[in-house]
C-alpha cells in the first residue's frame, strides 16, 4: 500500500508570477495520480488530504480526509510550532514569522502573510507521512520544498526542512513509545537509525547542515557536481563517516545514474544498517527541466530508483523536493512510486 499526503493549502503558496516552483507542480502530480487510480480500480493507493484550521500556529492536525474513500482519520496529538525546534533554532523560526508578517522577499525566497503557516503545514505533512511509514509506504506531496533550509537559514525556495523534521519527529516518537516498555538499562539504547537519500539535482545543503553532527542519520546525497550547480556545496571531498555526497556530471545518462545510484545505496545501506529510509524526492534531474537537468531522458528511470529503494526491505517515506518540467512531472512522480505499488 502507498499513502500520499497533501493539503489544498499548498496551492496558496506563491513565489511570484511565472516562478518555476509553482502550484501547477502539485496540480499535475495529483491529476496524474487520480487518473491512474481511476484507470486501475484495484491499485493500493490512498491520497490523503490534511486539513489544518490554524491561523497563527498548527495547534492540531484535526482532519485527514482520504479523497477516494472519504475516510476520516483523527490525529489527537497536539502539533505546534515549538516542535520545529527539533531541527531549527528558535530565533530562526521567529525570523520566518516576522518576514512573513512583513512580506519581506529575497531573490530565491518570497514571503507573504501565508508563507510561514504553509511552510509549517508542509513540515507537519511530512511528519504525518513518516509516522505512517511502518503501515504503508508514505510520501508527502508538499510545497514549499525543504532540503535547502538549514538550522538557521532559508534558501533555494525552502523555508523549513521537511525531510529533517519528519526524520527527527519519527525518531522521537519511536523512542517515546519504546521507552514505555523498557527497563532502565534498556533506556540507554540509541534512537532508531534513518538513512536519508536525496535524489534532487541540487545538493541538500540544509539537510547537510542539520544532520552533520547527528550520527543517528546517514545522509546520502546524489546531485550534480557543485562546480556546475546551485548551491555550490556538496563536494565529495566534504564526505564524513555518515554524510556522503555522490556527484554527477551534467551530461550523466540514465544508465550511468542508475549504476552509480544502486552501487552507493546498497553499499552504504549495508554499512549503516538503518531502521528506516527517508527520501528527498526531486525530479529536476530530468533533461528538460527548465532550471536544472542531467541527461536523464527516460521517465522509467525514476521507477528503477524506487525499485532499488524498496528492495532494501525497511519502511520508506519521502517528501517532494524539486522538479519543474510540468509536462512530465506527474509521470515522473508516478513512475517513482510505481515500484512501491507492486
Amino acid at each position: 500500500m502507498v499513502s500520499l499526503f497533501y493539503s489544498r493549502r499548498f496551492f496558496e503558496h506563491s513565489q511570484g508570477y511565472m516562478h518555476p516552483e509553482s502550484p501547477e507542480r502539485l496540480s499535475v502530480i495529483l491529476e496524474t495520480l487520480n487518473e491512474f487510480k481511476k484507470a486501475n480500480k484495484d491499485v493500493k493507493m490512498n491520497i490523503i488530504e490534511i486539513e489544518s484550521k490554524a491561523k497563527n500556529e498548527i495547534n492540531e492536525m484535526k482532519e485527514m480526509k482520504e479523497i477516494n474513500e472519504m475516510k476520516e482519520i483523527n490525529e489527537t496529538k497536539e502539533t505546534n510550532e515549538k516542535e520545529l525546534f527539533i531541527v531549527h533554532e528558535k530565533n530562526y523560526i521567529e525570523k520566518l514569522k516576522i518576514y512573513s508578517s512583513k512580506k519581506i522577499s529575497f531573490p530565491d525566497n518570497r514571503f507573504d502573510e501565508k508563507t510561514f503557516e504553509i511552510a509549517k503545514l508542509a513540515a507537519f505533512t511530512a511528519k504525518a507521512a513518516a509516522l505512517n511509514c511502518e503501515k504503508d509506504y508514505s510520501f508527502a506531496l508538499v510545497r514549499p520544498p525543504g532540503h535547502h533550509a538549514g538550522k538557521n537559514f532559508f534558501a533555494g525556495f525552502c523555508y523549513i526542512n521537511n525531510i529533517a523534521f519528519a526524520v527527527k519527529s519519527l525518531q522521537k516518537t519511536k523512542k517515546e513509545k519504546t521507552e514505555e516498555k523498557k527497563t532502565e538499562k534498556e533506556k540507554t539504547e540509541k534512537e532508531s537509525k534513518v538513512m536519508v537519500i536525496d535524489i534532487d539535482y541540487h545538493a541538500g545543503n540544509g539537510s547537510w547542515d542539520i544532520f552533520y553532527d547527528d550520527e543517528s542519520v546517514f545522509f546520502l546525497d546524489f546531485h550534480c557536481d557543485p562546480k556546475f550547480a546551485y548551491p555550490g556545496t556538496g563536494f565529495e571531498s566534504e564526505n564524513t563517516n555518515h554524510m556522503v555526497n555522490v556527484t554527477f556530471s551534467p551530461n550523466t545518462s540514465d544508465e550511468e545514474y542508475i549504476e552509480k545510484f544502486e552501487k552507493n545505496v546498497k553499499k552504504y545501506f549495508k554499512i549503516f544498517n538503518p531502521d528506516f529510509v527517508a527520501v528527498s524526492i526531486g525530479f529536476d534531474t530530468y533533461y528538460l527541466d527548465p532550471i536544472a537537468g542531467l541527461d536523464i531522458k527516460n521517465s522509467k528511470t525514476y521507477a528503477t530508483l524506487g525499485k532499488i529503494i524498496k528492495s532494501l526491505g525497511v519502511p520508506v517515506f519521502g517528501t517532494l523536493e524539486g522538479g519543474y518540467y510540468i509536462p512530465k512531472l506527474g509521470e515522473n512522480f508516478l513512475n517513482f512510486i510505481s515500484s512501491f505499488l507492486e
